[in-house]
């Protein structure tokens, strides 16, 4: 499995260049074609990335999960990084899942983490998934995941977490589970 944001490098003598996918490629009637039977996430990965350019075994595959550090991107995946909706919206929405967007509640700046938790929210998330918006996430982000939290039949472990990170209002809801 590979993460967002994955790249292909090639160096060849003195010329570097880089093959990733954003939204145009992978929405295209071309991009259709080459990546059918793909799913998800398969469309953020290396695979997809050499289908769609056929690279064959050329080049080395690059990854790094934590993409809003610009300065461990090659410059031109940064400049695209700064407009992500332009590029990548639409992959956002269709291919990031949970582990994808838990990773980005637990370890982005809080502008990633609303965007994950908004996302998440919207794909009927697991209890997990959950918990990690209720600890990690800004605070109306955690109301949001510990109101659906607490309708989905939490566990002991699920309550904990309402009742150490969550809101008051929550912390009180999850509380009655104990009376």
């Amino acid at each position: 499995m590979c993460d967002f944001i994955s790249w292909v490098e090639i160096k060849e003598e003195e010329k570097k260049e880089i093959f990733y996918l954003t939204d145009k490629e992978v929405f295209s009637k071309e991009g259709k074609e080459k990546l059918k039977g793909s799913l998800g996430s398969d469309f953020i990965g290396h695979a997809a990335i050499r289908t769609f350019f056929d690279l064959g075994e050329r080049g080395r595959d690059r990854e790094i999960n934590d993409f809003w550090k610009l300065n461990r991107l090659p410059k031109e995946l940064r400049l695209k990084i700064k407009n992500f909706d332009k590029y990548w919206g639409k992959m956002f929405k269709r291919c990031f899942y949970y582990d994808d967007l838990c990773d980005i509640v637990r370890y982005a700046p809080d502008e990633w983490k609303v965007k994950a938790s908004q996302q998440l929210l919207k794909q009927g998330p697991s209890n997990e998934s959950l918990r990690a918006i209720i600890i990690y996430a800004p605070d109306e982000w955690k109301a949001k995941a510990s109101q659906q939290l607490l309708k989905q039949g939490p566990s002991f472990d699920d309550l904990k977490s309402v009742i150490k990170f969550a809101p008051d209002k929550w912390k009180k809801r999850a509380e009655k589970f104990f009376s």
